[in-house]
């Protein structure tokens, strides 16, 4: 009898630990496999916002971003698109060849577009990306329009590892979008 109800407890008890690793904050961008298959193979998907942790006020904050953002861009309000005083920033961005593929040993690279909203509070930032696209910023052709990437699809249906991108497209994205987390844990 003891042992059923110790054993009940155990389970109950990693079942919370389980939901809540599910639910836990992210503070780096990764691509987590989902159960969606398709033709393409099996979808992977980036978790789309991070949270950081300031020693600032949410005026301070909007301060350092901006700085930030001055830094990077000799005009910044050129990729602003939307800035309101110490809430939020929402900048469009175009990442060069950030998207990789290699076939039969020849590379294929293409820039991608996307949103990043900084939502700014006090002591804490969020980094939210959305509208992920690929396509190449130096083509004029009607043809070769952003495509949207909601997801990459880096497994085959079986579940074996894409050697055309496992590897190399997901880790360039994390890396990229990790590195702007850096950037803003150090300022």
């Amino acid at each position: 009898m003891r042992y059923s109800i110790f054993l009940s407890g155990l389970l109950l008890l990693l079942n919370f630990s389980v939901k809540a690793q599910v639910n836990a904050i992210k503070y780096r961008f990764e691509f987590e496999q989902t159960q969606e298959k398709t033709i393409a193979g099996i979808k992977s998907v980036m978790n789309s916002e991070v949270q950081i942790s300031t020693a600032y006020t949410a005026s301070e904050n909007f301060t350092k971003i901006y700085e930030l953002l001055a830094r990077k861009y000799e005009y910044p309000e050129d990729v602003i698109i939307e800035s309101i005083e110490d809430e939020k920033i929402v900048i469009r961005e175009i990442a060069s060849k950030l998207y990789t593929i290699v076939s039969l040993g020849y590379r294929s690279s293409f820039d991608m577009q996307y949103l990043l909203t900084f939502e700014i509070k006090d002591e804490l930032l969020v980094l939210r990306v959305s509208n992920l696209k690929q396509g190449n910023s130096l083509s004029t052709s009607a043809t070769n329009k952003w495509r949207n990437t909601d997801g990459l699809f880096l497994h085959k249906r079986s579940g074996k590892p894409k050697k055309s991108m496992k590897g190399i497209t997901d880790v360039r994205i994390e890396n990229h979008f990790n590195a702007i987390v850096e950037s803003l844990q150090q300022m």
